[in-house]
């Protein structure tokens, strides 16, 4: 259950964090009275099949495979040139991708921003520009984060 903003007080955080473990708990031992859930099935299951839990996007959150990007690559090649990009192999391409990554971030940057947005997008179109433009903007109203231009 997320919590509000005003709820995340200091003074009140273990007081509103037990009550909403009170309100989590009672949803479970109700279905554990009524025989809806039993100590040998799979509690993440139960939740999934409930009626308020879109399960159209359960599936592309619970996958078993997950696939990840390998940053590890590197070469000399940029994405703009079109003809050597397209014969690279995935690592190759990652790596051509990663060289043509702008980062913007504040000028004062005296500390380490754990963030990092990355804005994919066709920055020649309007609405890639617009896209680059309120990433920019929330940029300048968190200052919390870098930003990265991918193209």
């Amino acid at each position: 259950m997320p919590f509000e903003k005003e709820q995340l007080d200091p003074d009140e955080l273990e007081t509103i964090t037990m009550h909403k473990i009170l309100e989590t708990t009672t949803f479970f031992q109700r279905a554990v009275y009524l025989g809806e859930l039993s100590h040998d099935q799979d509690v993440v299951e139960y939740i999934m099949n409930q009626p308020n839990v879109v399960p159209r996007i359960n599936s592309r959150i619970l996958t078993a495979e997950r696939e990840y990007l390998d940053l590890t690559a590197n070469n000399n090649f940029f994405v703009d040139d079109y003809a050597r990009f397209s014969v690279l192999d995935s690592e190759g391409k990652t790596a051509a991708l990663a060289n043509s990554m702008s980062y913007l971030t504040k000028k004062d940057d005296s500390f380490i921003r754990p963030v990092t947005f990355w804005i994919v997008g066709d920055f020649d179109s309007p609405s890639g520009r617009q896209l680059l433009y309120d990433a920019i903007k929330h940029q300048a109203s968190i200052l919390d984060f870098i930003l990265c231009r991918v193209f």
